[in-house]
């Protein structure tokens, strides 16, 4: 049990990327089990070094896990993979050999625990059907479940059955989330909800999205040592008065080709005043050569940093650099190690921008927010732990106006029949991450599909059980025909982007809404509804008081679109249904999108620049931190 504690590393709750099998395991001390005869451990997990002393491989430590596996020492054997985790998390073989001790474990003692610790590992890698038996049966046989190992259940079960559209108990499961949650926050434990799905899940609300933030951003603040020597900052202001510069970092684990990120910022930097502001961009992943993150690093003009070591190491690297403001992109969507950068404070300034949209809950963290006046209008700003920095239009930066998609040339547009659509109808098109699809919007989409005649819905396919959950609820509550619901998969970004032009009207998701997506389906030329409640719900309706809530509505009324905000979901119902049966006033909409989205502030990006470059003029030079509100000169 202690070898095991020690080679974990600090104990930590559920992130959004990291393992969570070790996790999963954080309260638990394995006691000493019957084994069956075995023979002595033979194989060394480590490799010696030119020295003559030994340094563990990943490779070797599984290797010693396997043999130990062979014996039916489970206890060893996850010992030996927690070390090999910490050596290298990726390593091959690494996840196959943990579930190999996990399912053994259940054959031999059935423990809730070790239930929990598959169905995380499942879950992991996106068996989410798998993985909801696992976590059913961790509850169901939990007694020697702690409290927190029980909410985790709780919440891997919301998670897994969300993203498969299973929602045949989603009002008990929402129930036991939000119970779970708050039960974590009031025995001060760091709940096993990760901030990006507080934002998510329509059942918490908006004040416990910043509570759970504030718990994650303690323990980012609790993780600073300091008695460890870090460069001191300059003073706020002071190169500016005697440079006349100001160097902005931007710190993300975001900055790769395979994340929306690389692809929104990749001609954002490039239009910094060269005269007056030094870019730092600063990566928490290892550079990858992608065409967007080249242009990224190559608009960096006073550097790119690798920052692969500890939250020290890169606090070190960052304050050497002496910046005036640091924009973080990421925050809890990120490592832990990011937010523990932040804590190390490494810049005069710390400001929040878009790649987590709602308060970090931690004013040690954070001193702005970056939004606008629809995002966090003056209502919501009590739920904010930042000033604001209110960004005129939109504070949502994109690089789609330089994206070869606003051809409106029919001969680029592929067929219909090559994607399984039918030549001839209206289609309703809801791309989206599954889990971001709840029961209350897809059975709204669906009423409006049977009220609309020849329309069609046209989802992502997450998984067959996604799409076979989602087809009996068409089905059977609705009646509706196999052919007026198709289903595709994801491609890659290109072919997403032409493909896109053969719907007729995007679907937004309420509670967490669509941003590059939405911007994706507008720059192409199709038009989006999107729900935005006047005020809080409390009628059972999903709620817009969150920040990612009300992005789509903020992206239309930029647009100047607003006939499709819908104020409740009855609305946005009969909103569909307009836009499937009144041709004439359709056609205006889109007409009016095709040539607004050319000169919208949206997707202006040398412009949004310039007003990102005032807002961080007067954050730099205020004397102390509150609201700014960038007024567009």
């Amino acid at each position: 049990a202690a070898c095991l504690a020690s080679s974990a590393g600090p104990a930590a709750s559920f992130q959004f990327r990291p393992n969570v099998i070790v996790g999963a395991y954080r309260h638990r001390c394995f006691g000493p089990r019957p084994l069956l005869p075995s023979k002595p451990l033979l194989v060394r997990a480590s490799l010696p070094t030119p020295d003559g002393t030994f340094s563990e491989s990943a490779e070797s430590l599984i290797a010693a896990a396997r043999h130990s596996l062979d014996q039916n020492d489970t206890d060893a054997a996850f010992a030996l993979l927690a070390r090999a985790h910490g050596v290298n998390a990726n390593a091959p073989g690494l996840l196959p050999a943990f579930e190999d001790v996990l399912r053994t474990r259940i054959r031999l003692y059935d423990e809730a625990i070790d239930r929990l610790g598959l169905g995380s590992l499942l879950l992991e890698r996106e068996c989410f059907g798998e993985a909801v038996v696992e976590f059913q049966a961790a509850l169901q046989n939990g007694d020697d479940l702690d409290g927190p190992s029980k909410d985790r259940a709780a919440s891997s079960l919301f998670r897994a059955r969300a993203a498969i559209c299973d929602w045949k108990d989603y009002d008990r499961d929402s129930s036991a989330l939000v119970q779970a949650v708050r039960s974590s926050l009031e025995s001060n434990q760091l709940p096993s909800v990760h901030p990006y799905e507080a934002l998510m899940w329509p059942c918490l609300s908006i004040q416990d999205a910043g509570r759970i933030g504030a718990r994650y951003g303690g323990r980012a603040t609790t993780a600073v040592d300091a008695n460890l020597p870090l460069p001191s900052l300059s003073p706020r202001g002071s190169r500016l008065q005697s440079t006349g510069r100001i160097r902005v970092g931007y710190l993300s684990n975001d900055f790769t080709g395979r994340h929306p990120l690389g692809y929104l910022m990749q001609d954002v930097f490039r239009f910094h005043d060269a005269a007056k502001y030094d870019v730092f961009v600063y990566s928490l992943m290892e550079y990858d050569n992608s065409p967007e993150i080249k242009k990224i690093r190559q608009a960096a003009t006073g550097g790119w940093r690798d920052l692969l070591g500890s939250a020290y190491d890169a606090a070190e690297v960052i304050r050497a650099d002496e910046l005036d403001v640091l924009v973080d992109m990421t925050i809890y969507n990120g490592p832990s190690v990011e937010a523990e950068i932040l804590a190390h404070r490494t810049a005069p300034i710390q400001i929040s921008h878009e790649g987590f949209p709602a308060t970090c809950g931690s004013p040690p963290l954070i001193d702005y927010l970056v939004c606008d006046d629809i995002t966090v209008p003056q209502l919501l700003r009590q739920y904010y732990s930042e000033s604001l920095l209110y960004m005129p239009h939109t504070f949502f930066a994109n690089s789609h106006r330089f994206l070869p998609t606003q051809s409106d040339d029919e001969d680029d547009l592929p067929s219909r029949s090559a994607h399984g659509l039918p030549e001839n109808g209206f289609v309703f098109c809801a791309h989206h991450r599954s889990d971001k699809i709840d029961p209350i919007t897809f059975r709204s989409w669906l009423r409006a599909l049977k009220r609309a005649p020849s329309s069609y819905l046209w989802v992502m396919r997450a998984c067959d059980e996604m799409e076979s959950n989602l087809r009996t609820i068409a089905a059977e509550e609705f009646g509706l025909e196999s052919s007026r619901l198709i289903f595709c998969d994801k491609v890659p970004r290109d072919e997403h982007l032409r493909r896109l032009r053969l719907a007729n009207l995007f679907l937004d998701t309420p509670a967490y809404n669509a941003h590059t997506t939405g911007c994706d389906s507008l720059v192409v030329g199709v038009p989006m509804v999107s729900l935005l409640r006047p005020v809080s719900s409390l009628n059972g309706e999903i709620g817009t008081d969150k920040m990612p809530s009300r992005v789509g509505g903020s992206f239309l009324k930029i647009l100047d679109l607003d006939e499709l905000i819908a104020p409740c979901m009855a609305s946005y119902e009969d909103i569909m249904v307009k836009c499937a049966t009144d041709h004439k006033w359709f056609t205006d909409i889109t007409e009016r999108l095709k040539v607004n989205r050319r000169t919208s502030p949206l997707f202006d990006t040398q412009r949004w620049v310039r007003n990102w470059e005032l807002g961080l003029l007067e954050a730099v030079t205020k004397e102390a931190v509150s609201n700014i509100y960038v007024l567009e000169e």
